[in-house]
């Protein structure tokens, strides 16, 4: 070499000299590559990469590899492609170590990612996202091998990452008309490491999701035998709006409003299946939405307590609770201001559910096409709840103030209150047991309507086995103030202050029983409107001991007693007025039954100051008759046994006469028979005047009966006898046309007189013969017995009396048209009026003393009422119809016209005036019924004698 030898700044070259020069030159020619070309080189290669995948423009404004270092820069990256957005990173920064890679493991102390913007869109056919511009193609990875090695059978490569770190990014995802900007401000992952399964995974996210705040934080064993992961995070702040594109696909739409989240989760990926285990809060203000159904709610707030999945089993435990809740859709609607439903828990195994769980809500209304509810309150406890084939439901049911409307129905019920438990299978075959509570209840429906004040069952109810009726029950009842009407005619059913039932049964094949049934304030069959009627049936209580139906129809009672009975009979023209239409009248006799129905009552009583009031509008005049107090009893009646005799008993008082009969009855016998024994004292006959008018063509002025019935039935035949005693027997002057007076064949009052005896009675034996059903009673065959023999005994006799004068000083004698007859001074009453004044108090206390000093006297009480009495009793009873009108009427002074005049209403207070001078003579100056007659009502023109009560000796 040239080189050796030479002298340089005064050295010799020598051969170690050249080689120390070349050695440093290549040291530097080294050093220069490492420093200049793998920053080259990692430029190049990504840009080149970039380009490769269709990036058309690419720019990396700096780089920084350290190779010994084991570091890697890249600063201000953009690659754009044909079409879209650009791809950016503003820094990379990357610490790695070399030695690991020769046991292939890659080991990464930092990796830092700051500034990355990447836009992700789903291809418009739904085969795969287009990033940034390019099209993105997921492999599918060979299945893994049970040891973990790859499909070559070689060690995989291992990863164990110190430190992940991206900050001030945003990914982009656009979906259709959906887009959603996830921007992340800080994320950090630290220690993943697959050669070390047992060191957890630790990853912490802050940012937001479309302005929403998005905060979360867990940790994972992602390379265990059996991975596990638990997770924290938070989303405030959501607007749902920006959701609505994204949920289309779902067929829902118009969402809005904002939502809060936080999810707790903790799971393992075991074998065979995941378990899990968390909790979440959910809170919406003012969400909406507009499709399928339209949906909202002021506030919506979900808590999911506790959540665990085991792989075979699920346990959930969860609160919600929304207010302001409106839902709508095409069939139907409802809403809620409140509701809140706390499922305490939920099991599902995949074959068994059970819960506990309460809903309660307020003010609900909802409804459909065919009907509506509403309700102020719902409460549904279900303290136990379970299915497996089998609903069976433990808890409570609470209603308040709703209404249910359907087509031609309306149910107000003020409170439906249920505890106890139900049960139902998969046939619809099931049992409700428990207590039923229903407050106030209005419902109009199927052309009636029916109320209570409240109602109770507490029992068992069965349902969905076959048989006659749906339902099988054993239940005790009890309820207030129940009510039925039929709403078409106006026509009031029946009412009850109260009834209780015990021990009420009912079968599947029909049958009805029950240990008790007792009610108080029975009321029924009342009408309204233009043929309005009162009640007919009233009842102060009512109780039946072991009433029972069969499944054949068949009827047993054992005990029935009615206390405090009325019983309204009023005879029309088209019958028995009130009589309902289904039930058969005396004229309309229900068709033969081939096999009747079995009756068996063991007793029947009726007692409690009961009464019945009689009225027949059939005849001219009005009959009106008043039995108080009734009481009857029956006993031992029994269809089975047709010849087994049935006691009975009855007493009555009509005014101040009495009537006892009594006897035995075989009312099933093929030839009905039986026995009857009775005896009536006083009763007054006037009032059964037009009876006589009607059939004889005679009236009654005054006149009193008593008498005494025995016989007997046998096989349909009757034997036996009637005692008649008329007492005070006079008529008004017959005509001669009428029929009794042409089978007398001589007037009818010298009839009459010819059978008095000498204290005006006539006393008469009358057999009786025949069938029961047609008896024969010939009263002309008794009548001329009597008439010759008054005419043999000259019992025909003239009254002469003589009276204290003192006893009559203030008394006028008046005997004009009275029949000879001696006439007092009358009772003269206000118009309208039959209240005793203290002046006829002290006439009647005078009276009296006159009739105690003349045992055989006998006195007669004429009614009279006048037209002086119209004008009152019309402006009373317009006072009674029409209270608030006539009260204004009087106010302003205005006078009506009385209207034409009520005959029977004038005629009653005519009797009544009697009335209330008998009973006054009878119960106060102690006169016997007997000696105190009435003669029939009378109505006057203005005669100037005024409404008054005559009294006649």
């Amino acid at each position: 070499m040239a080189l050796i030898g030479m002298h340089l700044f005064g050295m010799e070259i020598r051969r170690r000299h050249i080689l120390a020069a070349a050695l440093l030159a290549g040291a530097v020619a080294l050093s220069t590559a490492f420093s200049i070309l793998p920053d080259m080189g990692l430029r190049w290669g990504l840009i080149k990469a970039l380009r490769g995948l269709g990036m058309v423009e690419v720019s990396v404004s700096d780089t920084d590899l350290s190779l010994f270092d084991g570091s890697l820069v890249v600063r201000k990256m953009v690659a754009r492609p044909a079409l879209g957005a650009s791809l950016g990173v503003k820094d990379v920064t990357l610490r790695f170590r070399w030695a690991p890679l020769l046991s292939k493991r890659v080991v990464i102390d930092r990796v830092v990612l700051a500034g990355v913007e990447i836009h992700v869109t789903r291809r418009a056919d739904g085969k795969g996202f287009i990033i940034d511009g390019l099209p993105m193609a997921v492999a599918e990875s060979a299945p893994e091998a049970p040891d973990g090695s790859t499909p070559d059978g070689s060690t995989p490569w291992g990863f164990d990452v110190a430190s992940l770190e991206l900050t001030d990014s945003s990914l982009l995802l656009t979906d259709g008309a959906f887009t959603a900007n996830i921007a992340v401000a800080r994320m950090v992952m630290e220690d993943l490491d697959s050669r070390n399964p047992a060191r957890p995974l630790s990853v912490r996210l802050q940012g937001s999701l479309n302005g929403a705040a998005v905060a979360m934080s867990g940790s994972a064993l992602p390379f265990a035998a059996e991975p596990r992961f638990s997770l924290e995070a938070r989303l405030d702040g959501l607007d749902l709006k920006t959701m609505d594109a994204a949920v289309a696909k779902v067929g829902l739409a118009g969402l809005a409003g904002r939502a809060d989240l936080a999810l707790s989760l903790t799971g393992t990926m075991g074998k065979p299946s995941m378990t899990l285990q968390g909790s979440s809060t959910l809170h919406l203000l003012d969400a909406a939405m507009s499709a399928p159904i339209h949906a909202s709610a002021a506030k919506l707030d979900l808590d999911l307590r506790g959540v665990q999945w085991t792989g075979d089993r699920l346990d959930l435990a969860a609160l919600a609770e929304a207010s302001a809740l409106s839902v709508k859709s095409p069939h139907g609607f409802g809403s809620a201001t409140s509701l809140k439903f706390d499922l305490a828990k939920l099991g599902w195994d995949g074959h068994r559910l059970d819960l506990t769980a309460k809903l309660d809500a307020a003010t609900l209304a909802g409804g459909n096409a065919e009907g509506s509810g509403s309700a102020a309150a719902l409460m549904l406890d279900a303290a136990t709840l379970s299915w497996d084939g089998t609903l069976d439901w433990q808890g409570r049911l609470s209603l308040g103030k709703a209404r249910i409307l359907a087509p031609g129905v309306e149910a107000t019920p003020d409170a439906v209150n249920w505890n106890g438990r139900f049960t139902v299978d998969s046939n619809a075959v099931g049992s409700a047991e428990g207590r039923l509570d229903l407050g106030s209840l209005a419902f109009k429906g199927f052309d009636h309507a029916y109320g209570h004040k409240r109602a109770v069952a507490e029992g068992r109810l069965d349902f969905g086995q076959p048989g006659k009726l749906p339902v099988a029950a054993k239940v005790k009842f009890s309820g207030d103030g129940l009510s039925l009407r039929n709403t078409v005619i106006g026509l009031d059913w029946l009412a009850l202050d109260h009834v209780e039932a015990n021990e009420l049964a009912l079968g599947f094949d029909g049958a009805a029983s029950a240990g008790r049934v007792a009610a108080a304030g029975l009321t029924a069959l009342r009408q309204d409107g233009k043929t309005s009627y009162p009640w007919r049936v009233e009842a102060k209580s009512i109780r039946m001991d072991r009433p029972s139906l069969d499944a054949d129809g068949d009827v047993d009672v054992a005990d029935i007693q009615l206390d405090g009975l009325t019983l309204r009979i009023t005879r029309g023209k088209d019958g028995l007025l009130g009589m309902p239409p289904s039930l058969p009248q005396a004229n309309h006799p229900s068709p033969a039954k081939s096999d009747p129905p079995d009756i068996t009552l063991g007793r029947l009583t009726v007692s409690g100051d009961s009464r019945v009031v009689f009225r027949d509008l059939t005849l001219g005049e009005t009959v009106r008759l008043e039995a108080r107090p009734v009481e009857i009893s029956l006993s031992d009646l029994d269809s089975e046994h047709p010849d087994r005799d049935s006691p009975f008993s009855l007493r009555a008082t009509v005014g101040e006469a009495t009537g006892e009969f009594s006897g035995v009855a075989r009312p099933f016998a093929d030839s009905r028979g039986g026995r009857l024994d009775g005896r009536i004292k006083a009763l007054d006959l006037p009032p059964l005047s037009p009876y006589l008018a009607e059939a004889l063509g005679v009236n009654l002025q005054t006149g009193q009966f008593s008498g005494s019935f025995t016989g007997t039935s046998s096989k349909g035949a009757l034997d036996g006898r009637l005692e008649v005693e008329l007492a005070n027997l006079f008529i008004a002057p017959p005509d001669p046309n009428a029929p009794v007076a042409k089978k007398m064949e001589m007037p009818v009052d010298t009839v009459l007189d010819l059978l008095r005896d000498g204290d005006d009675r006539i006393r008469l034996t009358l057999p009786v013969r025949g069938d029961l059903t047609k008896p024969d009673l010939d009263i002309s065959d008794a009548v001329a017995q009597a008439v010759a023999g008054a005419l043999k005994s000259t019992l025909l006799t003239t009254l002469k009396l003589a009276f204290p004068v003192a006893a009559l000083i203030e008394m006028a004698v008046d005997a004009q048209d009275q029949q000879g007859r001696l006439t007092l001074a009358p009772l003269a009453f206000a118009p309208g009026s039959t209240a005793l004044s203290p002046d006829h108090r002290k006439t009647l206390e005078d009276v009296g003393q006159l009739l105690k000093g003349r045992p055989s006297l006998k006195l007669t009480l004429c009614g009279k009422a006048d037209s002086a009495d119209w004008p009152v009793l019309a402006e009373r009873r317009r006072a009674e119809d029409k209270p608030l009108i006539s009260r204004l009427e009087r106010l302003v002074g205005v006078e009506r016209k009385p209207g034409d005049m009520d005959r029977d209403l004038m005629a009653r207070l005519a009797e009544f005036r009697a009335q209330a001078a008998k009973q006054f003579l009878v119960e106060v100056a102690g006169i016997d019924a007997a000696r105190v007659f009435s003669c029939r009502p009378e109505i006057e023109a203005a005669t100037g004698k005024g409404p008054r009560v005559e009294l006649l000796l």
